[in-house]
């Protein structure tokens, strides 16, 4: 039976001991305590996967004879980092910096698969293997030798690590509880540094961006003294469609939501006054819709007329057709319908 002085001696020199398994299922302690035989004698190794700014991203403790490059895939599936505001965790950094131990075919053919950029030196071996085979070699890979230099930070967190006497030598019988020790290490450093420097927060913010994916425009709000006679401008001539209306009620004004097309929609509020700023301050039209064709274009200023509001005419522009309406608040609505790609002879109107 392995004790901590005796580690298991394992068949195959790059595989992961398989660990003796729970009663729930779970692996609770590798075989081999994370301890094997190296020049220093009995040792255990941390691998770590640091971020841009310092913070430990995923940490994997295996005997201290094991190869760093076999346990690549290890760490790297033990990345996650929360994003802002919920959903799935971020697993896949921006660009992965490594040594010369993980320069290897299947590290390399892992980070293509999952299409992470990444800044790897070769081993002298494997530069002279592929130079001797010539033009069957393939090429190199590439290689920032100033990209590379950010690769002080991983080494830099390790020697942090490594003031806490119980991370640097290791007392503890089994793995889990070793591994137990330098994870609380990592919380004091950081409320260490937190408590030197209260506003060094971001010390602590992962390496890669985890602002929210924005989707466009979610509403435009106008204000209007007659909601009514808004609305309909909007929906009987424009071809708007209403979506929501709500009553006023004794604290919110009374409102309705028009959907545009395009998943955008307009919110127009009713006010007891008209609003005192400059409707159009740049003389412009203030905001724009879009029509499909010409054709459309034509019929919805024919339908601005007939029904006595005040439309500019349809000037052509060199990749669409644009006219400057006046809704019933004189606000100003650019309409407009793209022209198509191919070189035909623009229509006129009369």
């Amino acid at each position: 039976m392995p004790t901590p002085l005796d580690p298991a001696p394992q068949t195959d020199k790059g595989a992961a001991s398989p660990g003796r398994t729970s009663p729930d299922g779970l692996v609770a302690e590798p075989d081999d305590y994370a301890l094997g035989r190296s020049r220093g004698g009995l040792t255990t190794k941390i691998h770590l996967a640091v971020g841009a700014s310092s913070h430990v991203l995923a940490t994997v403790v295996t005997a201290g004879q094991r190869a760093d490059a076999p346990v690549f895939a290890e760490v790297m599936a033990r990345i996650r980092v929360p994003r802002i505001g919920g959903g799935y965790p971020s697993t896949r950094p921006a660009h992965v910096l490594a040594d010369r131990a993980y320069s290897s075919r299947k590290t390399r053919e892992y980070l293509r698969r999952r299409q992470i950029p990444h800044t790897i030196p070769q081993k002298r071996d494997q530069v002279g293997h592929r130079r001797r085979r010539g033009s069957a070699g393939g090429r190199p890979p590439g290689f920032g030798r100033e990209k590379c230099k950010a690769r002080h930070k991983v080494e830099g967190r390790i020697g942090l690590l490594e003031q806490a006497r119980g991370v640097g030598t290791r007392y503890e019988k089994l793995a889990v509880r070793f591994e137990a020790t330098f994870q609380l290490t990592l919380v004091r450093q950081a409320l260490w540094h937190l408590n030197r420097d209260p506003g060094a927060l971001q010390w602590l913010h992962y390496s890669w961006p985890t602002m929210p994916e924005l989707f466009g425009i979610n509403h435009l709000t106008l204000s209007t003294t007659d909601l009514d006679r808004l609305v309909a401008y909007y929906t009987e001539l424009l071809g708007a469609v209403l979506a929501f209306e709500r009553a006023a009620t004794p604290f919110d004004p009374r409102i309705a939501v028009i959907d545009v097309g395009g998943d955008d929609h307009l919110m127009i509020v009713e006010t007891a006054t008209a609003p005192t700023a400059d409707l159009d301050p740049l003389g412009k039209a203030g905001w724009g819709l879009r029509v499909g064709t010409h054709a459309q274009l034509c019929e919805v200023r024919e339908q601005i007329l007939g029904a006595g509001w005040p439309v500019g005419p349809i000037e052509t522009l060199p990749t669409q057709w644009t006219m400057t309406a006046r809704d019933p608040d004189g606000r100003p609505v650019d309409v407009r319908a793209h022209r198509p790609r191919t070189s035909s002879p623009s229509p006129t109107t009369g």
